[in-house]
């Protein structure tokens, strides 16, 4: 199992164009290119989320020992309506 280097943040997301409610929200930069987000943001439970990144072999990023973080093209591609 190969470790993966990345940067975890807090950011200030705005949904909209400029008139939407803002809200921070953590997400990951690595090394490999891609972001990582919080299973929450697929707008399932991060149980469901788990099951089914465990099944397609995704990798899961646990920075904290607590909160999984994933692939955000991923995410997208498995639950598009939320993931945008």
């Amino acid at each position: 199992m190969s470790r993966l280097n990345a940067k975890f943040y807090t950011m200030a997301l705005t949904a909209g164009h400029g008139g939407g409610k803002s809200i921070m929200a953590p997400l990951g930069s690595a090394g490999d290119g891609n972001i990582y987000l919080p299973a929450e943001c697929s707008g399932r439970s991060p149980t469901e989320v788990f099951l089914c990144a465990s099944y397609d072999g995704e990798p899961v990023v646990v920075p904290d020992g607590k909160h999984a973080f994933y692939r955000s093209a991923w995410l997208k591609a498995l639950f598009p309506v939320r993931c945008v």
